[in-house]
């Protein structure tokens, strides 16, 4: 009896909960999620939305009252996560091999491979990028999605695991550097990884020492430098721990 007493309390106060997170995020400004307001999005079946400046998660259908377009809009009248407001919409999914052609098209270029760590497969020819595509399903010790941004594939970005680490990487095709997509993309899939793999306690980058740019987007998105790294001579590890990440996100540490 008592069981289905408090079992009919929770019941009662899960409505509840989600009324109160509504009313106190539905504007951009209320701040990000915590853990718990999240968990309870999620069990409501309450879109989410990561959002790349406050580097956190909020409703996917709050309001935008902190970068409004045209002076004098009512906050009401601004949804933030629409492609209108809060700039592009980043999404992330698996490769398919309907994706062969696009992919050759971003990936068979010296220029994009210049910073990684892997050697240019000259020429990148389609029997090459149709076994990179099925390699890229093929294991459970990496997530490696394509990243779409307003509904165009702009390139990769890879999460391989190593126990309660993973080493976060991507690359774009030439035709789209130079657009901010690097800490766009760093800081959302930092903070997807952490939501949806729990068992992670750090995000491992790895970066040439010529490429200042990746530096600084890691930096941006709150990776520390650690120095160099042992598996990759001449190259330097970044690292963002779990706490890190959300003491960033609850504003008690900047970067």
């Amino acid at each position: 009896m008592q069981g289905t007493l408090v079992q009919g309390e929770i019941s009662k106060a899960l409505p509840a909960r989600a009324d109160r997170i509504a009313a106190r995020h539905g504007l951009r400004s209320a701040g990000v999620l915590s853990a718990q307001e999240i968990a309870s999005c999620r069990r409501q079946g309450i879109a989410l939305a990561f959002d790349p400046v406050q580097i956190g998660w909020v409703r996917g259908d709050c309001i935008d009252d902190v970068d409004p377009h045209e002076p004098g809009a009512r906050a009401t009248e601004k949804p933030a996560f629409v492609p209108r407001s809060l700039a592009p919409t980043y999404r992330f999914r698996p490769w398919t091999l309907d994706d062969l052609p696009v992919y050759r098209s971003l990936l068979d270029d010296p220029k994009v491979w210049a910073q990684m760590y892997e050697p240019y497969p000259n020429p990148l020819d389609d029997d090459t990028a149709r076994a990179l595509i099925a390699l890229s399903a093929d294991s459970a010790h990496h997530e490696v999605m394509a990243v779409l941004r307003d509904g165009e594939i702009v390139g990769q970005v890879r999460l391989a695991f190593d126990g309660t680490s993973a080493e976060l990487s991507y690359w774009f095709g030439r035709a789209h550097w130079g657009k901010g997509l690097g800490s766009a993309v760093v800081a959302i899939a930092s903070g997807r990884a952490f939501v949806q793999h729990p068992a992670l306690n750090a995000l491992v980058a790895v970066v040439h020492p010529e490429n200042a740019a990746f530096r600084r987007v890691l930096a941006k998105a709150g990776y520390v430098a650690e120095g160099p790294c042992k598996r990759r001579p001449g190259w330097i590890s970044h690292r963002l721990t779990r706490a890190r990440a959300e003491a960033i996100n609850s504003g008690s540490v900047r970067v």
